[in-house]
């Protein structure tokens, strides 16, 4: 699949459906009172703002959570040359966010033409409903229209070298993999964006403890998978394989008399960035698309790591 095919996939079509709703909103915006209802709550609206708020967080919306993890899946596709195996889901999940807070928000405008103040607004339940609707078709579409995955990583040779370890010697290897500066750095404004937002609307609704009560955690389980995943700590040792986090809580352990097999690889199969388990049950741990290793596990999913020296790994773990 072409970089340009995956741009209009993931990005052409919800900006359209974006730009549509914008439009919608420009043309009915001067019906409507200078402070809009932009929250209801149980007895009705209970959040007011200027009304140009609405078609601007709309277009802020689309550019939150359609082309900030667009991003990740087009620079991953330029460098490999395949979509990652997870993009049909990325594109569903574009679509159908998009769809949902453009209709539901074309719909906040529309119910307030033409009222002097913005309090005789009725409820937005039907469009609400119509924002659901349109979440489910266009994630529905996403998903059948954007091609999967057609090809895999290319695998090395492994030439199965071991390291010459001596009687009394024990074979220590360690390694720090970090993140690529730009993804990580793409994942703070991300975390900065959400917080911005979440504080926009706090204000906008002082009485509205419950967004905090749901925001603030969610932000501090943010920043705490940000700093876990900016890096991953690689070590083999006598009591086997094992990998940590950034924060320092070990992820995986793998003594050595269950290590059946490894390959080395070079470079991870286009699988994305993160920690994830694979369509084969194959658990990855990739923080970028440089070269890796497969370490097969008797009586449990296989092992993906990106290593940079994966040869050198690759040596320690059949020492």
């Amino acid at each position: 699949m072409r970089t340009s095919s995956l741009v209009i996939m993931l990005i052409a079509i919800p900006f359209g459906i974006a730009a549509v709703s914008v439009a919608v909103q420009l043309i009915a915006l001067p019906e409507l009172p200078h402070t809009a209802a932009v929250h209801w709550g149980e007895s009705g609206v209970d959040g007011y703002a200027p009304r140009w708020v609405l078609p601007l967080l709309t277009a802020g919306i689309y550019v939150l959570l359609a082309l900030v993890p667009v991003f990740l899946v087009v620079s991953t596709h330029r460098a490999s040359g395949q979509p990652p195996t997870n993009i049909r889901f990325v594109a569903a999940t574009v679509w159908a966010t998009t769809a949902f807070f453009s209709v539901a928000l074309a719909g906040t405008v529309l119910i307030q033409r033409g009222l002097s103040d913005a309090s005789q607004v009725e409820g937005l339940g039907p469009w609400m409903l119509a924002g659901f609707g349109a979440a489910l078709l266009f994630g529905v579409v996403g998903a059948t229209a954007t091609p999967s995955q057609t090809g895999a990583g290319s695998v090395g040779e492994d030439s199965g070298r071991k390291l010459r370890v001596e009687e009394a010697e024990t074979v220590v290897w360690s390694s720090t993999e970090r993140m690529s500066a730009g993804a990580l750095a793409l994942l703070w404004v991300v975390i900065g964006v959400a917080a911005a937002v979440i504080c926009t609307l706090g204000f906008l609704n002082p009485g509205a403890w419950w967004l905090w009560a749901i925001a603030v955690p969610s932000l501090i389980i943010g920043v705490l998978v940000v700093l876990a995943l900016s890096r991953i700590r690689v070590s083999i040792t006598a009591s086997g394989l094992r990998l940590r986090s950034g924060l320092g809580i070990s992820l995986v352990h793998v003594p050595l008399d269950r290590i059946v097999g490894v390959e080395v690889l070079n470079s991870s199969p286009n699988v994305g960035r993160g920690v994830r388990s694979l369509s084969d049950g194959t658990r990855a741990f990739v923080l970028n698309e440089g070269p890796a290793v497969r370490v097969g596990v008797r009586g449990s999913a296989d092992l993906l790591v990106s290593v940079r020296d994966s040869s050198r790994a690759a040596a320690a773990l059949r020492s």
